[in-house]
């Protein structure tokens, strides 16, 4: 009887990661399809030497077109010896049945 217990104690606690990770999982995948798309704005953006108002507003798009709340308040936007650098900060609002959290993502690119 115990052996069937801890069985069922471990699928249980197996599912339970693996629902984690189908939850979680894609809201990380589209962080870093984020990530390489700000790599590709920062390189333009020091090729072109667009304003930095322009450039917030490239990022605040690429973030819209993943489904991402990216305000301009959350867009960092540095002119360097190197090029452009960016950093966006950015929560997502994470709605489980019985739980909700806010993941805060930090995405950074360019020199």
């Amino acid at each position: 009887m115990g052996r069937v217990v801890r069985w069922a104690a471990a699928g249980l606690m197996l599912a339970t990661l693996l629902g984690f990770g189908a939850l979680l999982g894609p809201h990380y995948r589209r962080h870093l399809a984020f990530e390489q798309a700000l790599e590709e704005l920062a390189r333009q953006a020091s090729q072109e030497g667009a304003p930095v108002e322009v450039v917030r507003a490239r990022v605040q798009n690429q973030g819209a077109r993943l489904g991402l709340d990216v305000r301009a308040a959350h867009v960092r936007v540095r002119r360097t010896d190197y090029g452009v650098r960016l950093e966006v900060r950015y929560p997502v609002r994470v709605d489980a049945a019985f739980y909700t959290v806010d993941l805060h993502f930090r995405a950074k690119a360019g020199r």
